[in-house]
């Protein structure tokens, strides 16, 4: 199983530089894709920014956006997810620690994330696919 963080699933879905990287570790279907629900929160706000600055079109953060939604990730509850990310708040951002307490909740998972930050936090706790 796979954790989907925001800035992976972004670099997929703005086709940069790292998306290959990232979409390899997504092209097997057998392998489940979850994220805290925040996830999708923290794609469609950066689209936004992204649109609003002029560096992606109005068009394609519209078609972005429906593409995140119909990845099929299985978002799990923040709520849920808080109390364990709530004890990591003096090492890690809450929105990162969500990422990181699903991780350790889900026998086997992996976080997957291009954000270096987030990949030293998480490194020790979790096993991290860092890109």
């Amino acid at each position: 199983m796979i954790v989907l963080d925001a800035s992976a699933l972004l670099d997929v879905l703005l086709e940069n530089d790292r998306a290959p990287g990232v979409s390899e570790h997504l092209s097997d279907e057998s392998i489940p894709l979850v994220a805290p629900d925040h996830m999708l929160v923290e794609t469609t706000r950066s689209l936004r920014r992204f649109a609003l600055a002029n560096l992606i079109s109005e068009e394609n953060a519209d078609r972005q956006a429906l593409n995140a939604l119909g990845l099929g990730v299985r978002t799990y509850p923040c709520r849920d997810l808080l109390p364990r990310a709530w004890t990591m708040k003096s090492s890690i951002t809450i929105d990162d620690a969500l990422y990181v307490a699903l991780a350790e909740s889900v026998e086997g998972a992996r976080l997957l994330t291009t954000d270096r930050r987030l990949a030293n936090a998480a490194s020790g706790r979790v096993e991290v696919i860092a890109l």
